[in-house]
C-alpha cells in the first residue's frame, strides 16, 4: 500500500506534468484514507504546491545545478521533503529523508538517492540559518513564496507592508463562510442558531446575509446544507449581487454564471421569480449551476451554453463576471500562483473585454451591466472598463457603494476589494448604466 507521502508526489506531478487540478486529484485520493491520513495529504499537497517559490530557492542553495534539470519525480520529492522539515515539525528529520531516500530509488536511480540523501542532510542542519534576500521584493516574494514580478507590481501600488501582509493572508487556509437562502424563511439570525444548535461555531461577517463557520469539517454532510438553508461563498460576491440589486419581476442575464452562486444569490434576491438566464461556454460547469438552484429550491434560472442561446429578449440586469487571472483569490487555489506571467494579463484584458462587449449587447436602454473579476491587476479591471466606455460612451459608470455594505469606493467609482482588507477575497466590480 502506497504511503501517504508517496500519494502526495504523484499528486503533485501530474498537477505539474499535466496541468491536472489538485482539487480534484486530491478529493479522488483521499476519499478513502482515514481522517488523519486525509488531513496530512491535503497539507503535504496544498502547502508543498504554496510554498514552491520558497523550497524551489531554498534548494537552489544547496544544489549544484538548477533545479529544472531534475525529473518531476526527483524534483517534487525534494519539495515535499523540505515542506515537511521546515513546515511540519511533528515529523522528524530522519523520517522525512529516509522516505525521501526511498522515493527517489523508487522513481529515480542510486545516483540521484545519493544526491536526495546528501542534499537533504545539509538542508536539515543549515536551513535555521540561511539568510534570507536583503533586496525587499525579492524578500518579501521568497519569504512568503510569491511570484516576484506579482510582488514588485504590488510593492508599488500599495508598499511593502500592506504587500507583505497580503501574501502572509494568501498563506493561510480560506475561512467558510456562507449565505442564507433567504427563499427558504429564514434569516441569518435563526439560520445561526440552528447552525449553532447543530454544534457548528459561527459569526458574523462583513456582508449582513453571510456567516463564518469556525468548525466547518462536516458543513456540507448536515441536515441544513442538503435543505439547501445556505450556500457557501465568499462574502465579497454577495456585495457584486448587491451591486446589481436584482429586482423580483425582472429580466436578468448572468453571463459567466458557473459553478451559480452568484446566479443563486440574484434569483434568490428576486424572490425565484421573473427570467433569469445563466451562461456558460461548458456544459459539465452549467451542470453544477443545475445542482446548485436544485438544491436551494430555485426554479427560475434558465441555463444555456453560450454557443447555443438564442436570445429572444433585452434583459434589464446584466451580470458579467469573467474568466481572469485569479489573483485576488491565491489563498483558495494552492497552485494558481504559479500558473501566470505577467505577460498573460494583457491576453486576458483581451478576452475579458471581447465578453464584455458581447454581453452588453443585450442590455436594455437604462438597463444595468455589472462587470466583475477575483483579481487584483488594473490591466484586467479598471482598464478593461475605460476602454469599454471609451468604444461605448452611452455606458456610465456609477458608484459602486450603491447596495453595497460596508465596501469602499475607488475615485473612478469602481469597487476594489484588496485580500487582506476584510478577509474576504479580493475582487474588482464596476456599475454601469447604459442611457440612451
Amino acid at each position: 500500500m502506497k504511503s501517504v507521502r508517496e500519494t502526495a508526489l504523484e499528486i503533485l506531478v501530474r498537477v505539474e506534468t499535466d496541468s491536472a487540478y489538485p482539487n480534484i486529484l486530491l478529493n479522488s485520493a483521499s476519499s478513502h484514507l482515514p481522517e488523519p491520513d486525509r488531513a496530512l495529504l491535503t497539507e503535504l499537497i496544498n502547502g508543498t504546491l504554496k510554498m514552491q517559490g520558497y523550497l524551489d530557492w531554498v534548494l537552489a542553495q544547496f544544489l549544484h545545478k538548477p533545479i529544472q534539470n531534475l525529473t518531476p519525480w526527483i524534483r517534487n520529492n525534494l519539495r515535499l521533503a523540505v515542506y515537511q522539515h521546515a513546515f511540519l515539525e511533528r515529523i522528524p528529520p530522519y523520517a522525512i529523508s529516509h522516505e525521501a531516500v526511498k522515493l527517489a530509488k523508487r522513481y529515480g536511480h542510486r545516483g540521484v538517492a545519493n544526491l536526495t540523501n546528501a542534499v537533504l542532510r545539509r538542508i536539515f542542519r543549515e536551513l535555521a540559518s540561511l539568510p534570507l534576500p536583503t533586496e525587499p521584493g525579492t524578500r518579501i516574494a521568497v519569504r512568503n513564496s510569491h511570484p516576484e514580478w506579482l510582488v514588485r507590481r504590488w510593492i508599488q501600488r500599495w508598499g511593502e507592508a500592506q504587500t507583505q501582509r497580503i501574501c502572509q493572508l494568501n498563506n493561510e487556509s480560506p475561512p467558510v463562510t456562507l449565505r442564507v437562502n433567504q427563499l427558504k424563511s429564514i434569516d441569518i439570525g435563526a439560520l445561526q442558531q440552528q447552525l449553532n444548535t447543530n454544534g457548528f461555531l459561527t459569526e458574523p461577517t462583513i456582508h449582513p446575509q453571510f456567516l463564518k463557520v469556525n468548525n466547518p469539517r462536516t458543513l456540507t454532510q448536515s441536515t441544513l446544507y442538503h435543505r439547501g438553508f445556505f450556500y457557501i461563498q465568499d462574502p465579497v460576491w454577495g456585495w457584486v449581487v448587491d451591486l446589481l440589486d436584482p429586482q423580483p419581476g425582472e429580466a436578468i442575464l448572468d453571463y459567466c454564471s458557473a459553478p451559480g452562486g452568484k446566479t443563486t444569490y440574484i434569483a434568490e434576491r428576486m424572490q425565484n421569480t421573473g427570467t433569469l438566464v445563466a451562461l456558460d461556454v461548458h456544459a459539465h460547469r452549467l451542470n453544477r449551476v443545475r445542482e446548485n438552484c436544485q438544491r436551494l429550491g430555485i426554479t427560475s434560472v434558465r441555463c444555456h451554453l453560450v454557443t447555443e442561446w438564442t436570445p429572444s429578449i433585452q434583459f434589464d440586469r446584466i451580470l458579467v463576471d469573467v474568466p481572469c487571472s485569479g489573483l485576488g483569490v491565491l489563498r483558495r487555489r494552492a497552485d494558481l500562483r504559479w500558473k501566470h506571467t505577467e505577460a498573460d494579463l494583457s491576453q486576458f484584458a483581451t478576452l475579458q473585454l471581447n465578453i464584455l462587449n458581447a454581453a452588453a449587447a443585450h442590455l436594455k436602454p437604462n438597463g444595468i451591466l455589472v462587470y466583475s473579476t477575483c483579481t487584483t491587476e488594473p490591466e484586467e479591471n479598471e482598464a478593461v472598463i475605460h476602454t469599454f466606455c471609451q468604444q461605448h460612451p452611452h455606458f456610465i459608470i456609477e458608484p459602486a457603494t450603491t447596495g453595497v455594505y460596508g465596501a469602499t469606493e475607488d475615485k473612478d467609482g469602481t469597487l476594489h476589494v484588496i485580500p487582506n482588507q476584510h478577509s474576504t477575497d479580493g475582487a474588482f466590480a464596476a456599475r454601469l448604466r447604459r442611457h440612451e
